[in-house]
């Protein structure tokens, strides 16, 4: 095992991007794909929990339920308040990510 010191949370991030996507290539060269679980904390449980509630609307059971998801989608595209009261505010994030160049 290798310990690292790095100088601050920016050059540990690099490092980390730089180690995944050696790792990711190494994969997707050997497996022709790579997978990849990171933990999100409580912010992506919230988006979970939320996406958990919405699943049967993604997926309807009966004809009726169907054709009242395709609605609703086309709606979305032209209203976008439609958006939050259908799906809500929770499946929205709005997180800056660094430009990390690689």
């Amino acid at each position: 095992m290798t310990i690292e010191v790095l100088a601050n949370a920016d050059a540990v991030a690099r490092r980390a991007g730089t180690m995944i996507a050696a790792e990711a290539r190494a994969a997707a060269a050997a497996r022709g794909r790579f997978i990849m679980a990171v933990s999100g904390g409580p912010f992506l449980k919230r988006k979970q929990l939320s996406a958990a509630k919405s699943a049967s609307s993604i997926a309807p059971k009966t004809a009726f339920g169907i054709r009242f998801r395709n609605l609703v989608v086309r709606l979305m595209r032209r209203l976008p308040f439609v958006v939050d009261f259908f799906i809500g505010r929770e499946l929205r994030a709005q997180v800056a990510l660094p430009d990390y160049g690689f």
